[in-house]
């Protein structure tokens, strides 16, 4: 969500023809892995031709505004990926009763639906109609704030924030947009913690894998790939951990990372602790 806006081309990947069977085979069922790998290799992908966000005068495609959509992404999309419950993941943020809380990605403020006390939130998003479901939602409160555009240096500077969230967010963004976010929120002077939680491409998880492949976001990586942004800002690595989107169903796996400033640092037990349960 930076202010400097490119043009986004949009690529079509087609399938380029069934792949031939042997004669010994050409009878055989194809797998259902196999048929929805090849229809995967068919889908509309975006990608950007820089890294940033898209700008507000290039439209968002069909499938985008679909899932993108407050009713089917707060009552849809959990149904698909076996219930979302993300405690887990902002009592990473540990925020108290004089926390400013930066969100910046916010969707539809479903962060609040988490967090705990907290003195100021702010919520960004490029999304216009999820960010005016926001206001519906959570903006009789005083304490609490929407707008409908990009993160700029200003908003760091200016509110300085102690704590950010940055959920779904880093998936949507290419490497060098994604460090130029993280090194933004590291100009934070009294930044205290941050979290990052996205989706994630695991080693044998084919279901999740495959849910992966059909988010909206074109950026999701592996763990060592998301590790690797970190390291290119300005901000530590206190603690990487996997999580289910409900921890009593077995449904997609998120990657919560908690960071602090370059130098700040989490209790040792933090630091060093298992990934949560995905099995």
């Amino acid at each position: 969500m930076l202010p400097l806006g490119r043009r986004w081309t949009v690529t079509c990947i087609e399938a380029q023809s069934r792949p031939k069977r042997s004669s010994a085979r050409a009878g055989a069922k194809e797998s259902d892995e196999g048929c929805l790998r090849r229809l995967l290799s068919r889908r509309l992908m975006l990608s950007r031709s820089e890294a940033r966000f898209r700008p507000r005068h290039v439209p968002m495609s069909l499938y985008s505004r679909i899932l993108g959509h407050p009713f089917v992404y707060n009552r849809i999309r959990p149904a698909v990926v076996g219930g979302i419950d993300l405690s887990a993941a902002y009592e990473r943020l540990a925020t108290d009763g004089e926390s400013t809380v930066l969100d910046i990605g916010c969707g539809t403020g479903n962060a609040l639906d988490y967090l705990g006390p907290f003195k100021v939130y702010k919520g960004l998003d490029t999304d216009e109609t999820a960010v005016r479901f926001a206001k519906g939602k959570y903006g009789d409160r005083s304490s609490v704030s929407f707008e409908s555009r990009t993160c700029s240096e200003q908003d760091v500077e200016v509110m300085q924030p102690s704590h950010v969230v940055m959920s779904g967010l880093l998936h949507h963004l290419d490497d060098a947009a994604a460090s130029e976010l993280l090194t933004l929120v590291a100009q934070s002077s009294r930044l205290v913690r941050a979290i990052t939680i996205d989706i994630i491409f695991l080693p044998g998880e084919f279901y999740n894998n495959l849910l992966a492949h059909l988010d909206r976001g074109r950026h999701c990586r592996t763990e060592s790939q998301y590790r690797a942004l970190v390291a290119r800002s300005r901000l530590t690595l206190a603690e990487s951990v996997i999580v289910r989107s409900h921890p009593k169903n077995y449904g997609v796996k998120y990657l919560v990372m908690t960071l602090t400033r370059a130098g700040g640092a989490l209790d040792a037990d933090q630091r060093s602790s298992p990934r949560a349960p995905t099995d």
